[in-house]
């Protein structure tokens, strides 16, 4: 209702301005105010009506827009804290699981229990030192690894056997923090550390095109041993975290294969972008 006044009152001051116009430059009026007003009013009822769709559009399209703009910011928000949720709950499954190893040294040896607990702590200080980073380079990650495989190899001894194939030029590229741990962490407890004979445990990377390729291998009995054994396929806390993390870094823009070896044995395969730590944007060519 307001437009349609307002269609009326403008068309009033149009037809006003016009008389005006036409008196100051002395040109001769040859209808009267209400035959111009009623002859004007449909097309100056066009114009307004266009003027008005035309605001009302592009105001459509600014608060759409808007909308869009704070939607991408909430889901940025969301990514970061369902991703800070993933993250913090590896500590505490990786401190248990720890300290249950330093538990079984204990009575059947306080020396290398002692041993072990001062590696958890040199562990743990690397742990808090990376605060809440959410990635790091191949090398540091396999670093960190290093110092966590030291404390089963305490406990292990022989049982654990380690081979690393990691090509020079994917140690310098970018991964989720803690993103081999986790998988390694399940290798052991499942297919190395309840047999007598203990397990081999296999650990390669390498650049495929512009993918970095990470591949942990064992030689135990498999995941679908494992699932008809705990019921959970195989799946603890950390690989299933593990898989979330890299869903939320990468989308679609990565592999996480979990399958038995055809020869025996698990087999956990990921492939994300190749990216450098000095240019995380800049793919590997």
């Amino acid at each position: 209702m307001a437009h349609v006044v307002a269609v009326f009152a403008v068309a009033a001051a149009v037809v006003a301005l016009t008389f005006l116009f036409r008196m100051a430059n002395g040109n001769p009026i040859t209808r009267t105010y209400r035959a111009e007003y009623l002859r004007s009013i449909h097309s100056i009822a066009v114009v307004y009506a266009l003027l008005i769709v035309g605001a009302y559009i592009a105001s459509a399209l600014r608060q759409a827009r808007e909308r869009e703009s704070h939607v991408a910011r909430l889901e940025v928000q969301l990514g970061e804290a369902r991703f800070a949720a993933l993250q913090s709950q590896l500590h505490p499954h990786f401190l248990f699981n720890t300290l249950h190893g330093v538990s079984s040294l204990i009575h059947e040896d306080p020396d290398a229990a002692e041993d072990m607990l001062t590696a958890l702590s040199d562990l743990l200080r690397s742990t808090l030192e990376r605060g809440d980073q959410r990635e790091a380079t191949l090398r540091d990650d396999l670093g960190f690894l290093d110092d966590y495989l030291n404390i089963h190899r305490m406990r292990l001894g022989d049982r654990l056997r380690v081979t690393m194939d990691v090509s020079p030029k994917s140690e310098d590229l970018l991964v989720p923090t803690f993103v081999i741990q986790p998988i390694v962490e399940n290798a052991i407890r499942y297919a190395i550390a309840p047999r007598r004979e203990g397990g081999q445990l296999e650990i390669a990377a390498n650049v495929v095109g512009e993918t970095l390729r990470i591949t942990i291998g064992d030689d135990g009995p498999g995941f679908h041993a494992n699932s008809e054994r705990d019921g959970r396929g195989g799946w603890g806390i950390g690989l299933a975290n593990t898989r979330a993390r890299l869903e939320q870094l990468f989308g679609d823009q990565h592999r996480f294969v979990v399958a038995d070896r055809a020869g025996g044995g698990a087999m956990v395969e990921i492939e994300i972008p190749a990216r450098r730590a000095a240019a995380a944007a800049a793919p590997v060519i």
